[in-house]
């Protein structure tokens, strides 16, 4: 009975972890869209479990998405070459901004 309790309360302690430990990417998951968009506005997707696809003027990437201190880290395969970058959420939840490097950030609001 001893063995069967013990086992019973690491799955439970396991579960509780598992959960503990999710993406922490709760606020951000959904589609987002470019606020000013030109001709072709950039579409990005971001799930639970960490994926991100984005799309914009036909190509479309998939990748990953991690939380870093106040940020979220993203790296993203379109192809024909990586690209990686930050993703900062407004305070308002309603807001992402993305950052790469020296190229002006990117503002998306929510899609849904």
């Amino acid at each position: 009975m001893s063995t069967k309790l013990s086992a019973m309360v690491g799955l439970l302690c396991a579960a509780l972890l598992l959960t503990a430990c999710g993406s922490g990417l709760g606020a951000l998951e959904g589609a987002w869209e470019e606020v000013d968009a030109d001709d072709s506005p950039v579409a990005v997707e971001i799930t639970g479990d960490g994926a991100i696809t984005t799309s914009a003027d036909g190509n479309a990437c998939t990748g990953t998405v991690k939380p870093a201190d106040d940020v979220y880290k993203f790296i993203v395969d379109c192809g024909f070459g990586k690209s990686s970058g930050t993703l900062t959420l407004s305070d308002d939840g309603e807001t992402l901004t993305v950052g790469q490097g020296e190229h002006d950030p990117l503002t998306l609001s929510r899609a849904d």
